[in-house]
């Protein structure tokens, strides 16, 4: 995300502009919303991007459907085809029959009947990742990966929009361009994008009010189809899971009204990513089908907002958790990191 006023702190990358909304398979719960986006430059970059990664698996000592819980890696949950650890048996058995059948982390599936979850069909450099400032200078891109413990194929680049920018500081550009040509055999996309379609593009709109405006609406839809269409993209070219997170709420400092605006995208986002039937609630994570794809692809969209309640004010220093009111400190992208990681984990993506 990047604001005009922030560009020279790091062209932020992900603002509340366009974003994918997944299908309408299940939403997660949660706080609050919020939005922040990316700065812009060229160059990746990677400062603190080592830090500490705070990822989350599955929890462990889940029960299973009547035993008693283990501590082995997760299985599926049968209630929501999540993932949980140490899957109890179904007739009531020990907590080291819990434990042996939680150490197959998910390869034994829920008495419900889910698909198990088969590790290694993804290789890492079948996993791309895209995106803004809030994968780069926000250091969101390398914690996932420090909470994967792997090496995937990035592109994110700080100043990055959906509908603006040129080269990498596009981020279609960076599929279509970059990423397809280095090689097209691409499982996996892990993204963000749209908050630098407000925040450098048109930072006119993070000071004007929702209501009664015309233009930065339309800058929001152009992003969203944008986002669409790069989705299509996507699922045309073979790419079986895409994984979109959209951003925290930001601080007020840097836009009186940036976050409203971007509370607004969210449940658009949602739709594009999981469909228009996503369900919705305070957490608009979701798991479905992208609009306009049919078949073969699905989308997991990751609401950060409610990670960030209590973080996004800066008279609070010992609880900011926004290194320019904008983009995350690494206490706040492990924890963005930490929840996407899990949700990959909850559907089986790059496992």
């Amino acid at each position: 995300m990047g604001w005009h006023s922030c560009v020279a702190v790091a062209t932020l990358v992900a603002a509340p502009v366009v974003l994918l909304a997944c299908g309408s398979a299940s939403t997660e719960g949660g706080g609050s919303g919020g939005m922040s986006p990316g700065t812009p430059g060229s160059g990746t970059s990677s400062s603190g991007s080592q830090g500490g990664s705070g990822s989350s698996g599955a929890s462990s000592g889940s029960t299973g459907s009547s035993g008693s819980s283990g501590s082995g890696g997760p299985s599926e949950s049968s209630s929501s085809g999540g993932m949980s650890s140490g899957a109890g048996s179904n007739s009531g058995g020990t907590a080291d029959s819990g434990a042996s059948s939680g150490s197959a982390a998910g390869e034994a599936g829920s008495s419900s009947g889910e698909q198990p979850c088969v590790k290694g069909q993804v290789k890492s450099n079948e996993v791309v990742m895209l995106g803004d400032s809030y994968m780069d200078v926000g250091h969101v891109g390398p914690t996932i990966q420090m909470d994967a413990n792997a090496t995937y194929r990035t592109y994110y680049i700080a100043g990055a929009a959906l509908a603006y920018g040129s080269g990498q500081l596009n981020i279609p550009y960076q599929f279509d361009s970059m990423a397809v040509p280095a090689n097209p055999d691409i499982k996996v996309v892990i993204t963000d994008g749209g908050g630098n379609d407000i925040l450098i593009d048109n930072n006119q709109c993070l000071n004007t009010p929702v209501m009664g405006d015309t233009s930065c609406h339309t800058v929001i839809m152009s992003s969203i189809a944008k986002a669409q269409q790069l989705l299509q993209d996507m699922a045309g070219k073979g790419v079986k899971h895409i994984v979109y997170f959209f951003y925290p709420h930001i601080s007020t400092t840097t836009g009186a009204d940036a976050n409203d605006w971007l509370d607004y995208a969210y449940p658009q986002a949602q739709q594009v990513c999981c469909g228009a039937g996503a369900a919705q609630g305070s957490d608009l994570t979701c798991h479905g089908t992208p609009m306009g794809v049919t078949s073969g692809t699905d989308c997991l969209f990751v609401d950060t907002r409610p990670e960030f309640v209590g973080h996004n004010d800066s008279s609070n220093a010992a609880a900011y958790w926004l290194m320019d009111g904008i983009h995350p400190t690494q206490t706040g992208a492990n924890a963005i990191a930490a929840k996407v990681w899990a949700q990959m984990q909850k559907y089986c993506i790059a496992q």
